[in-house]
């Protein structure tokens, strides 16, 4: 009586493990996925270290290369956020403004 016991509970237990184990996987797919398209296009650090006056030089080697470029602006985006932020230059490739489109929070200004 307790070997067929214990036989059901090993057959209960395997029944709702995988079950289990895809909701578990599932979940922190949706939780990766949330953070990845709530978080801001780039860090709150290179954000402040970029300031107005600066070169295009200058802001390339902080930001990286741009995700793409609009006449005088960079533009930089995070896959998969539907924010960005933009950076406008003037004439002599000196830094205007910056601007930042993020769709959820805002980097500080």
């Amino acid at each position: 009586m307790r070997a067929d016991g214990a036989i059901l509970d090993q057959a209960l237990m395997k029944a709702f493990k995988t079950p289990l184990v895809c909701v578990i996987a599932l979940s922190l797919g949706v939780i990766l996925l949330g953070w990845l398209v709530v978080r801001d296009p780039i860090s709150q650090r290179k954000w402040d270290a970029v300031q107005v006056g600066m070169s295009k030089s200058a802001v390339i080697k902080i930001m990286g290369k741009p995700d793409s470029v609009d006449g005088s602006q960079l533009e930089y985006s995070r896959v998969f956020n539907a924010g960005w932020v933009e950076f406008n230059f003037d004439t002599n490739d000196v830094l205007t403004w910056k601007n930042d489109e993020s769709a959820f929070v805002s980097l500080s200004r």
